[in-house]
């Protein structure tokens, strides 16, 4: 989840860490993570806001103290983008020793990100260019590897569909494991978590991120290791849509659920 720190949050919209952790315990959560927005390229070259990095680790470790026995709360980042300035995103990592990373492709080489790309200006061409790119991006930031869990890996469907051009996605559940089927191989011979993220449930997608065909198919392929988020950015989003997710995701064979607790990755029963 992300705190008023992250830069995608518009001043005096977000809520604070500590209201983050109230309403995870609230709701009956026992683990959750703050993950604020640092997407590398875009802070460096200026689109967006830095994050306050003393900030958000000030007000995580005091939430950690407040709700000790209630709440087991990792010190994150969202870090997007990290292979497009790899010195500056290891100089970071190791500086902050997060808990838990997540690995993030908002934005490909020559664009700001998918959510801000003027798709009335692009070209069908122009536009199926960046979906391929966006797949070899995918390639390179497990590669690269410095993270915990690869994230929202069909991002760009989000943009496209809200656009009125889902019609340049892949068209059907075979073209879809297609496009992917080389992405997950991946992943799993890294030995990297997989993201469940369930806010696609409540923006209109009907499903999280990436689809139940594609966990289906990363199941099949034998890939095991899950992290589930609700990306929430607002306290109305805290855990939204997991405990359904996990439902599903129980019904599909998955049996565990990838955590980081002190940076080590341990599994919790689904």
């Amino acid at each position: 989840m992300h705190s008023q720190y992250s830069g995608d949050i518009a001043p005096g919209e977000g809520a604070s860490v500590d209201e983050l952790c109230a309403r995870a315990v609230e709701r009956g959560f026992s683990t959750v993570a703050v993950t604020d927005h640092f997407d590398i390229d875009g802070i460096y070259e200026g689109y967006f806001p830095p994050l306050d990095f003393e900030g958000v680790r000030r007000d995580v470790f005091a939430a950690k103290e407040k709700y000790a026995g209630k709440l087991t709360l990792l010190y994150g980042l969202e870090l997007g983008q990290g292979p497009h300035m790899k010195a500056q995103a290891e100089e970071t990592l190791a500086r902050y020793d997060f808990e838990y990373v997540i690995g993030s492709v908002h934005a490909v080489r020559g664009i700001i990100d998918f959510a801000s790309t003027a798709y009335d200006q692009m070209t069908d061409g122009q536009l199926r260019g960046l979906l391929d790119q966006y797949i070899e991006e995918l390639f390179e930031l497990i590669e690269w590897g410095h993270f915990s869990t690869l994230a929202h890996i069909t991002y760009p469907y989000r943009y496209f569909r809200k656009h009125n051009r889902a019609y340049l996605l892949p068209q059907g559940r075979e073209a879809e494991l297609a496009m992917f089927d080389g992405v997950l191989r991946a992943l799993i011979a890294s030995d990297k978590p997989l993201e469940v993220n369930t806010s696609g449930l409540r923006q209109g997608m009907g499903c999280p991120l990436p689809d139940y065909d594609l966990l289906a198919y990363y199941f099949e392929l034998g890939g095991r290791k899950l992290t589930i988020g609700s990306d929430a950015h607002f306290l109305r989003d805290v855990g939204a849509s997991i405990p359904e997710v996990c439902e599903k995701l129980r019904g599909m064979g998955f049996t565990t659920l990838s955590t980081f607790e002190g940076g080590r990755e341990t599994l919790l029963t689904l």
